[in-house]
């Protein structure tokens, strides 16, 4: 069940740059999404603590908890809760390392925004076909 805010679907954006904050924010408020935005890990476990989202875009090298150790902390609690990574330096062994662990899918940084609500939309109907998800 998708988590509706005044009609829209609740993606967190977890990045700790601020333009890819903006961009992403934008582009996904314009598609008709709620955003939250998240500056690290940290600050994203804090935002999830209290309020429920449909999905996660997180970068994955970040100063403190790195996204693959948000990722393992968001499988724990919201198992069936798409992350999407966005990553300038994606490799085979990182989006292995990702998958593995649970992410929907690896994005490279420079990205196209047409292409990461493309992999949301896909992310949303996955998940809808998930059932209830079994919270800790």
């Amino acid at each position: 069940m998708h988590q509706v805010v005044g009609g829209k679907i609740k993606v967190l954006v977890v990045d700790d740059e601020k333009l890819i904050r903006w961009s992403l924010t934008k582009g996904l408020e314009g598609a008709g999404y709620a955003v939250d935005t998240a500056v690290d890990g940290e600050d994203a476990v804090q935002l999830m603590a209290s309020s429920k989202y449909d999905i996660v875009v997180t970068d994955l090298k970040m100063p403190g908890l790195s996204g693959i150790d948000l990722l393992k902390k968001i499988k724990e609690c919201e198992h069936n809760l798409p992350v999407i990574f966005l990553s300038a330096y994606l490799s085979k062994e990182v989006i292995d390392d990702a998958i593995h662990y649970g992410a929907f899918s690896c994005v490279s940084k420079p990205f196209q925004m047409d292409n990461i609500l493309h992999i949301i939309r896909d992310a949303l109907e996955f998940r809808s076909h998930q059932g209830p998800c079994a919270n800790g």
